[in-house]
Order: structure tokens, then sequence, then C-alpha cells
């Protein structure tokens, strides 16, 4: 058991599971039962409950775990990029994910001249992952595309440290957005002419955030002062909205503007702040009063135009502690994500530590001293034990069934494959079709084609590859292949008694 679990952690498993592309369910066989069920359809609506969380540690490498973003794929796994600090001048960029039912954690990029990368991850819609990062005073931009990383440095007009945040437009091209740490100012780049350029910058401002609206144009907010800027209308304009600082910028589906941000009143006191511009005018209100702290929130708005918000505060010298708040139930509700002082959470600067999947969980990493206090600090990672977006049946109808899933999982002799797609998906096809199966390193090592597999809606696997031979113990892949249409399911074999 220990080889397997050995081998589920090697860098080469943590690249062909997690970072698979995954696509529309397809089968083999060339007829087919379609099944009929049917789904639900929901709509966002308000609710009130008690909110608790379940927090989980991800790290106990006694190394300081900081600075970090989240992202979810499309089939609601979690991944994480964080750096992680060797020392007080030598760090490395990570990616920690549970895409195959435990958590794996991989280093990406050597950061020996610098502690802090600031990483801003994202998901495009083919499940592939991009970061935009810091190293050594310079911005970086990882991609990974079936499993193979392309890391880039973008041309930047500091010899400081950069702030980034990262989004993509429809056709997966990159726009990040930073600050430099020191003097402060603001740029836009992207690389979407098909080389990076810089299409607008501030000589002033820090921590800026970044967003798409539903019709491509590009929002940017970025605090001391607070100020909201876009290309909407053509060209560039900037808004200034007083004062405030480490602003969270959100894109409702009504391409309204929403910004979460603190506001400092006092040496030692601190507010949380809300606003929106859906009336056509900015508007706001104060969320908390006078807290000692308050560090970067992070926001989201729900289908339903609900606002969420995660942030850390420091409501007495000693307590700093991780914070709900929402609208959703027409008025403002606010719960501890971390409600006892066992582990003292420290302030993020990157926006993107918090996410709503699409079932309405909601998913925050957060990194603190595990027991209150000393060093070093930890990663955790907290998912909500109930949805943040109510949903309600409202009506129902037919669609076609498919599938292909695999068990036991794992298994000791025999997995039973099991498979279903509709016959109007089969019969538009005309490529050959085929069940395969590889392992960890990518090598196809079974296979049934249309000739070979049996006419049924499962095929028996006894664990040998083509030539009969028993394989060893491990992980594996399951993969389904139709035309141009695939699906895999990672499975995992014992050692044989």
């Amino acid at each position: 058991m220990m080889e397997v679990i050995e081998k589920m952690n090697s860098l080469q498993i943590a690249k062909n599971m997690a970072f698979r592309n995954f696509r529309m369910p397809t089968s083999l066989r060339k007829e087919v039962k379609v099944r009929q069920l049917f789904i639900f359809i929901f709509i966002v609506v308000n609710f009130s409950f008690t909110m608790t969380w379940t927090i989980t540690r991800l790290t106990y490498d006694d190394l300081y775990s900081n600075n970090h973003s989240l992202a979810l794929d499309s089939l609601g796994n979690v991944f994480i990029a964080y750096d992680k600090s060797l020392s007080i001048t030598v760090g490395e960029l990570h990616l920690i994910n549970n895409a195959t039912g435990s958590w794996v954690d991989t280093m990406l990029y050597d950061n020996p001249a610098g502690r802090d990368c600031f990483p801003s991850i994202v998901i495009d819609d083919r499940n592939n992952i991009h970061i935009a990062f810091t190293s050594n005073n310079e911005l970086y931009y990882a991609k990974s595309q079936d499993g193979i990383w392309t890391i880039e440095e973008v041309p930047n007009n500091t010899s400081d440290d950069v702030y980034a945040n990262l989004v993509l437009d429809s056709t997966r091209n990159a726009l990040i957005t930073y600050a430099i740490a020191i003097s402060g100012g603001v740029h836009f780049v992207t690389n979407r002419s098909g080389s990076w350029q810089t299409e607008w910058f501030s000589s002033e401002g820090f921590f800026p955030t970044i967003n798409l609206d539903g019709e491509g144009f590009v929002h940017i907010a970025y605090g001391t002062p607070l100020t909201y800027v876009t290309n909407q209308s053509g060209g560039w304009v900037e808004y200034p909205l007083g004062n405030g600082e480490v602003p969270s910028l959100f894109t409702d589906v009504n391409n309204h503007q929403h910004i979460a941000y603190k506001l400092n009143v006092e040496i030692t006191k601190y507010q949380l702040w809300y606003g929106n511009n859906a009336s056509g005018n900015w508007n706001f209100e104060m969320l908390t009063d006078s807290l000692h702290h308050i560090a970067t929130p992070c926001m989201v708005i729900d289908r339903n135009n609900k606002v969420h918000i995660v942030y850390i505060r420091l409501g007495a010298p000693t307590n700093m502690r991780l914070f709900y708040i929402t609208n959703s139930s027409g008025n403002w509700q606010e719960w501890s994500i971390t409600p006892d002082t066992s582990t003292t959470i420290f302030e993020v600067y990157n926006q993107g530590y918090f996410r709503i999947d699409k079932s309405g969980y909601g998913h925050v990493v957060f990194h603190g001293y595990p027991n209150g206090s000393g060093t070093p600090s930890e990663l955790y990672y907290a998912r909500s034990d109930s949805p943040l977006v109510a949903i309600e049946e409202i009506s129902s109808q037919p669609i076609f069934r498919a599938y292909l899933i695999a068990y036991p999982n794992p298994f000791l002799r025999n997995l039973t494959i099991r498979f279903q797609i509709p016959e109007e998906v089969i019969s538009s096809q005309n490529s050959a079709s085929s069940i395969r199966i590889y392992d960890a390193s990518g090598r196809l090592i079974r296979q049934w084609d249309n000739e070979t597999a049996p006419q049924s809606e499962y095929i028996l696997w006894d664990a040998t590859d083509n030539a009969g031979r028993k394989l060893p113990s491990g992980v594996y892949f399951v993969e389904a292949h139709l035309g141009e249409y695939k699906m895999s399911k990672g499975v995992v074999l014992l050692k044989y008694k």
C-alpha cells in the first residue's frame, strides 16, 4: 500500500491526473439503449441558516506557506497555487490539488532569489491551468496544457517585487494587472495580440484586482487612493472612488461592477466597505466598523447578484480570524470561518483565495500559525458544510444520460468499466471509438476498439496489458474515446497477494 501512496505522490502522476483535459463523455459501443432521466433546473433564492466550515491543514513542513490563490476546474476539483518559503530569501512556487481524491503537492518553480511569488491562478474551460507569479523582481506567466508546463517571463518595467492578478478572455488569452511593491504604480499587460503588450498603466496605486465583463471589456480597481479603471467606452477611463485599500472587484451577470475594500479611519481602526455601480453611479455602504485590522477582502457575486465576501480581521490585538459575510438573505449576515483562536490567520495580498463552486459551496485557502503563535505558518483549506448559494427546483426537462464509471476503486484483481452514451452522439462521430488504459507515465497498456470490445454496457479488466501480462500496483487511467471526444477516470490497482 505504501508503494501505491508513493506513486500517487510522484510528479508524473500529479501531471497526468491533475492536469488532464476532460471533455464530453463518450463510449465505444455502436449500439446503446438511450435512457432518459429528468434533471432539475435551479435558480438562486434568498436564505438564512447557520454557517459552518470544515478546515483541512494542507502542509506540515515547518516552513512558511503563504501568498496563495485558489481555482476550481470543471469537475469541482480544487487547485491552490502558493509560495513556500524555505528561508528568509529562498522560496518555491507550489501547486497543490485534490484531483486524485487526496491532496497532491507539486513544486512548479524554484525561486532561489526571492521568498514571495504572489501567485494568481485561473483554470480555463479546457481545464488547463494558468498562473501569474513573481520571482526575483520579475513577472512570469505559467501555463499547463495537457500536463505540460511552459513558463515565460512577462516584460515589466520594474526592479522591485510586483503583486499580480490574472484573468483569461474568451479565447484563453492572459490578461494581467500588477503593481510595483514599494514605489507603487499599476500596469495592465496582455498577450492577446500574440506578444506581451502593456495597454494601460498608472504611476500610482497598489494591490490591483481585475475582471472581465460579459462583452470582454476590462475592469480594474486598485487602492491608495481607491480607483476604478475600465476600457468599456472604447478608451481607458479612470474613476476616483475616494479613500480605500486592497479592493476586490467582481462583475455580475448584468455587467455591473461590485467592489469590496478596507478603509483606514484611524491608525489602528479599519472598516470594511462594499459598493456597486448597478444604478449607473457608484453607491457604497459600510459593513463592519472600527476593527483593529482588516486584511484583503475577496468577493464573489452569485447568479442572483447576491454578494459573498471573505476577509481577515483582527478583532483584538492577538485575535486575527477569517470571516464570511453575505447579503443573500436580504440583510447582511456574518459568520466566522475560523471560530477558535487555535490558528492565527495571516494577512494575504492575493485576490482569488475564495471561490464558490457550481453547487454553491464555498472554498477558501488561508495560512497561519497552527498553534496560534510562533513560526512557521502552514497552509489551510476550508470548505463550507452547506451551500452558500441556496437552490430551488422550478422545472424539469428530459435529457439523455451519459457516463463512464470504474469500480471498485481501488481494486485488487478485476475492474468493472461501465459506460453509456446517447445514440445521436455516436452517430454524429465517424471516427473509431475505443476504451484505453494508460499507466502513470502516459504509456498505453491496454485497449479495446469497436471490434474487440464486448457488445454490452461494461468491460471487465483483469489488470493485464495487451499481451496478457499482469501489471504492478499503481495508478492507471481509463479513457473512453469517440472521435475527438474523450472521458477519463483515474483508478488505483493494489498489490497482488
